[in-house]
């Protein structure tokens, strides 16, 4: 799902890169920027999943949408943690489960940024 993709729309940034899967989620590298871990269990390296055509855009809201956190439904695994930003984007940590890479640029240890209110969740795709 093109929303979902790591980076963009306020998502989560994988800082040695992101692929998406062979059934359809995206996936932030083990570190190498080659092997990605999948849903199915496996690491796959350069996994060259189908990206399903584009939705229009959600604006991102300040707080980290629930339904987009890591690990949670459908949504990609931070292998070394993950956390809200200040600015209301998830990121996966550098490697050390403490500092977290953010939309403004900067490293940030223990970001503590607002989860926004849940909402009515919505199943996954697959693609």
């Amino acid at each position: 799902e093109p929303l979902k993709e790591p980076g963009t729309n306020g998502n989560l940034i994988c800082t040695d890169g992101h692929a998406c899967c062979p059934e359809g989620v995206w996936s932030c590298s083990i570190g190498d920027g080659i092997t990605f871990p999948c849903d199915n269990g496996d690491f796959i390296e350069n996994p060259t999943g189908e990206v399903c055509p584009p939705e229009i855009p959600v604006e991102p809201k300040g707080c980290c949408e629930p339904l987009k956190e890591p690990g949670t439904n459908g949504n990609l695994i931070c292998t070394d943690g993950h956390a809200c930003c200040p600015e209301g984007v998830w990121s996966c940590s550098i490697g050390d489960g403490i500092t977290f890479p953010c939309d403004n640029g900067d490293f940030i240890e223990n970001p503590t940024g607002e989860v926004c209110p849940p909402e009515i969740p919505v199943e996954p795709k697959g693609c």
